[in-house]
């Protein structure tokens, strides 16, 4: 009986350790999987209004919002911080509610500035869509080709004068992978 007893505190500490680390990253690539579906979201949403539509350097990222299928505007809402940057307030900028329970944010009036590889507009990506301040939003960019890559993994000829966020590996939060 002992031996039972002393089997079963064994397996209660190793439950202990290994239980969270699996829910942990169980969650993760949940909210990774969100980021690449939205990001394949806006990619086709792109193309929907490149075939509509001419592209000029003059186009803001809110001419997307007819070719995005969402649940919902937001307008009470604010994202979660960036990694090193504040937060994003769905008050004074245009978020989306998507149907996997992510919020899409953008800044409407942003344009591409500029018809080149190097022009585009920033999106940055609630997974959750609850506040908590203890799990980063991920940036991303939509290029005027039609690349789109997250901040953390964009090339380092991002124009500057377009984007509030360089092309820098910790803006990538530690959750999200590829």
């Amino acid at each position: 009986m002992a031996e039972l007893l002393i089997s079963l505190a064994i397996l209660g500490v190793i439950a202990t350790f290994t239980i969270p680390k699996i829910l942990s990253t169980q969650q993760n690539a949940a909210d990774s999987a969100k980021v690449k579906e939205a990001m394949a979201t806006l990619s086709a949403a792109y193309q929907a209004y490149q075939q509509n539509n001419t592209v000029t350097a003059s186009t803001t990222s809110e001419a997307l919002i007819p070719y995005l299928n969402y649940v919902a505007r937001d307008t009470t809402s604010t994202l979660d911080n960036v990694p090193t940057a504040g937060t994003f307030s769905c008050g004074t900028q245009v978020c989306l509610k998507l149907h996997n329970g992510s919020t899409l944010g953008m800044q409407p009036s942003e344009s591409l500035s500029g018809t080149g590889a190097s022009n585009g507009w920033w999106f940055i990506l609630d997974p959750d869509s609850v506040q908590n301040n203890t799990k980063y939003s991920i940036v991303f960019f939509l290029y005027y080709n039609g690349r789109i890559t997250t901040a953390g993994r964009c090339s380092g000829n991002v124009d500057s004068s377009v984007f509030s966020y360089p092309c820098n590996p910790v803006y990538d939060p530690s959750w999200f992978s590829l």
